[in-house]
C-alpha cells in the first residue's frame, strides 16, 4: 500500500537542486523539503541521475526497505549504521524501529 505521492526537492553530489517525485511519508522520515515551484533550478531530476539511498532493516522479519535522501547533510544519511529510526510500517499499519543497515551513494549514466 502507497501512501500519497508528492514532489520533493533532491540536491545531486555536484549541488544542483533538482526534484522528484516520491512517497510524501518517506520524504518526511529523510527530511526532505516539498518542492514548491520554485526551489529547484535544476528543474526535474534526470533520467540519468539515480539518487542516493538508505538502507533500513525491520527488526522483527528483517526485510530490508530503501528511502532516497535528497541531502547528504540529513540526518537518515549522516546516521551511523545500526542506529534506530521510528517509521511507518505500511504492512501492518503501524509503526516499527528499523535499523539504518547501509547506503548506496549517487549513480550516473555515463
Amino acid at each position: 500500500m502507497a501512501g500519497a505521492m508528492g514532489r520533493f526537492v533532491y540536491t545531486d553530489d555536484l549541488a544542483v537542486v533538482y526534484w522528484l517525485r516520491m512517497d510524501a511519508s518517506n520524504a518526511a522520515i529523510a527530511g526532505m523539503d516539498a518542492y514548491d515551484g520554485t526551489n529547484a533550478a535544476g528543474g526535474r531530476l534526470p533520467k540519468g541521475i539515480f539518487p542516493r539511498k538508505r538502507y533500513l532493516k525491520h527488526p522483527t522479519n528483517g526485510r530490508e526497505r530503501s528511502i532516497i535522501c535528497g541531502d547528504t547533510g540529513a540526518a537518515l544519511w549522516t546516521g551511523a549504521e545500526g542506529t534506530v529510526q521510528a517509521l511507518f510500517d505500511y504492512g501492518t499499519n503501524a509503526s516499527a524501529n528499523y535499523t539504518l543497515a547501509g547506503r548506496t551513494g549517487e549513480r550516473r549514466r555515463s
